[in-house]
C-alpha cells in the first residue's frame, strides 16, 4: 500500500516492502523533511548535479530531484529488495531529472558481497569476504553486487560537473570516497556522508577515528549536521574531534557530516550535544513532551526508522532502561532558562 509523505513542501506517493519497518514505520500522510535534507538545501542548486550513493527506496533522490528542476540526480541503490520500489517511486511521482542504476558505488570496479535485509532496507550493507561474520550471524540474504566508482561513472558518462554527493551506504562510505578521488579534486564538490561508528567497525573492520582521519585528510573543511534542527558545527580541533567520536559510539547509532571545500559562515562549533543514553523509552504515537528540540526531534524519519532499534534495546535492557526524553527535556530546558 502506497504512503503520502511530503518533502519540502511538496507531496509525494511512494511504496515500500510490506515487511520493510523503514517503510512500515513511515507514517501516511507526514512530513519526511528531516534534520539532513533541512541542512543540505542551502547546497544545492536548481540546475545541479547530484550523486545518491545509498539511494533506499528514494526519498534522497526525490528531494533532490524537486531541488535540482534544471539540473540531474544519479541514484545507486544495489538492494534488491530496494531498488524496485526506487525505480517505481521515481516513475510514480515524475522524477525524470533522476537516472537510477541498480550498482553499489565502491573503490573498484567488479563485484562485492552484499547483505540484505528485506526487513530492514535501509540496513542492507556490503562487507569484503574477510569479514569474520557471516550471513548466519546477521540473518541477512548474501549475494554479489556488481561495483563500479564514482571516478568511472563520470568518466563513462562524461559528466561536466559534480556539485552535490551524498552517501549513506552502512559503513562504506570510505570506500565510495576512495573510488571519487579525481572527481572531489576536480569538481570539489559539497558532500553530505553519513559517520556510523557502528558500520565501520562491524562491516567494514574499520576503527573511527580513522575513518574520521581518513574524511579529513580529502576535505579541509568538516561540519557536523545537528540531529535535532539541522544546524551545523564546526569539527576541527583534537578536542572536537574526540567528543564527536564519543558521542557517536557511545550514544548513536548515526551522526551525518557535511564536508566542504570552501569555508562556510558557521561560528558555532561542536561540542558534547548528545549526552544521554538513547535507550528505551517509548512515547505514544503523536505524544508530545512540550519541548521543542525533543518534539522536533521525534517528528524526524530517523527517529522513526530506528524505532525497532529502540524496542530491541529496552528488551535488552529491562530495568536498566533511561527515560531518557525526560532527561534530555529537562537538561534542555535547563540550558535554555541559563541561556
Amino acid at each position: 500500500m502506497a504512503k503520502k509523505v511530503s518533502i519540502y513542501g511538496r507531496s509525494f506517493v511512494v511504496g515500500g516492502g510490506e515487511t520493510d519497518d523503514y517503510y512500515r514505520y513511515l507514517p501516511d500522510g507526514s512530513d519526511v523533511t528531516d534534520p539532513v535534507l533541512r541542512a543540505l538545501r542551502p547546497f544545492v542548486a536548481r540546475d545541479a548535479v547530484c550523486i545518491d550513493a545509498g539511494a533506499n527506496i528514494g526519498l534522497y533522490s526525490l528531494a533532490l530531484s524537486t531541488l535540482t528542476p534544471e539540473g540531474h540526480v544519479y541514484s545507486f541503490e544495489p538492494s534488491p529488495s530496494a531498488f524496485g520500489h526506487l525505480e517505481e517511486n521515481l516513475r510514480v511521482n515524475g522524477a525524470g531529472n533522476v537516472d537510477a542504476s541498480a550498482l553499489a558505488l565502491s573503490d573498484r570496479v567488479g563485484t562485492v558481497r552484499f547483505h540484505d535485509f528485506p526487513f530492514f532496507s535501509a540496513g542492507s550493507f556490503a562487507s569484503d569476504d574477510q569479514s569474520l561474520l557471516t550471513t548466519d550471524s546477521y540473518g541477512s540474504n548474501v549475494s554479489s553486487a556488481p561495483t563500479t566508482t564514482i571516478d568511472n561513472v563520470v568518466a563513462e558518462r562524461g559528466f561536466e560537473r559534480v556539485d552535490f554527493l551524498k552517501i549513506d551506504v552502512e559503513g562504506a562510505e570510505l570506500s565510495v570516497l576512495e573510488g571519487a578521488r579525481k572527481m572531489l579534486a576536480e569538481h570539489r564538490p559539497t558532500v553530505v556522508l553519513e559517520f556510523n561508528s557502528f558500520g565501520f567497525t562491524i562491516h567494514q573492520g574499520i576503527l573511527p577515528q580513522v575513518a574520521l582521519a581518513r574524511i579529513r585528510e580529502l576535505f579541509p573543511y568538516i561540519f557536523v549536521i545537528d540531529r535535532v534542527d539541522g544546524a551545523l558545527a564546526r569539527l576541527e580541533t583534537p578536542h572536537e574531534e574526540y567528543e564527536f567520536l564519543y558521542d557517536n559510539g557511545i550514544h548513536g547509532p548515526a551522526d551525518n557530516l557535511l564536508c566542504s571545500f570552501v569555508d562556510l559562515d558557521v561560528t558555532r562549533r561542536y561540542s558534547h550535544t548528545w549526552t544521554m543514553q538513547p535507550a528505551a523509552t517509548q512515547l505514544p504515537a503523536g505524544a508530545v513532551t512540550g519541548n521543542p528540540e525533543v518534539d522536533a526531534m521525534r517528528r524526524t524519519v530517523s527517529w522513526r526508522i530506528t524505532r525497532p532499534l529502540r524496542q530491541a534495546r529496552s528488551r535488552l535492557d529491562g530495568s536498566r532502561a533511561t527515560p531518557w526524553l525526560d532527561r534530555l527535556a529537562r537538561i534542555t530546558t535547563r540550558n535554555q532558562s541559563a541561556g
